[in-house]
């Protein structure tokens, strides 16, 4: 069980568990300007699990790797077209475009026999959370919101960062707030049908203060 125990069955992988490019990432790193080169690697648990070398050019950045065991390696090379699109207040934001669907993606994904690659649409992979129950869900983006905040030292108040201006502070401290709160709605929904009326009510039981709400004689 995670979060608030109450996931559902995950029907497709997921972006998280497959070997993935942002653009983002290049974008910040500056490895979009043509010419540029060198090695991506892929991590799992902080530990290296797969490279590719990769060389941009005009308008593909090209990946060069090998997939299967040490004694049949096979080598792989594809171009992943890139597109840029011109910002409202100026500049321009670089995209790649699904070598099946050509549609704009920032997360282009590795298929499972590492030959070919897609959107998530076309694979077909979803996010993590998107397997999540609703209450577990806004309580991830809560705690996501509350460590963009600032930091918690342990004692569940959350201290401001020094560079960050109090409005913004407030505005996220809110937003999670809020989003918390409606998680706790949402479970708290769920296990009134097991006779359960407050989170008080769920933690007496949890710490064996009472028996099952449920249950006449408790």
């Amino acid at each position: 069980m995670g979060g608030y125990g109450s996931g559902r069955p995950a029907t497709r992988a997921t972006i998280e568990g497959q070997r993935r490019l942002d653009v983002r990432l290049f974008r910040k790193h500056g490895g979009l300007r043509p010419g540029r080169g060198g090695v991506w690697t892929w991590t799992r648990g902080g530990k290296p699990e797969g490279s590719a070398s990769y060389r941009v050019m005009e308008d593909a950045v090209e990946l060069s790797y090998t997939v299967g065991d040490n004694s049949d390696q096979i080598p792989v090379r594809i171009a992943v077209p890139l597109r840029t699109t011109p910002c409202r207040l100026g500049g321009a934001r670089p995209y790649f475009l699904c070598p099946h669907c050509y549609r704009r993606c920032e997360v282009i994904v590795m298929t499972t026999s590492g030959r070919a690659w897609g959107c998530r649409k076309c694979l077909p992979v979803r996010y993590a959370s998107q397997s999540l129950a609703s209450a577990d869900r806004m309580l991830q983006r809560a705690h996501s919101l509350y460590s963009r905040a600032g930091t918690d030292y342990g004692e569940g108040l959350v201290v401001k960062r020094k560079w960050m201006r109090w409005r913004t502070f407030n505005q996220l401290m809110d937003r999670a707030d809020l989003l918390s709160q409606r998680a706790d709605e949402a479970f708290l929904y769920r296990l009134r049908r097991f006779g359960f009326t407050s989170l008080d009510n769920v933690a007496d039981f949890a710490l064996g203060r009472r028996g099952n709400p449920a249950d006449p004689l408790a």
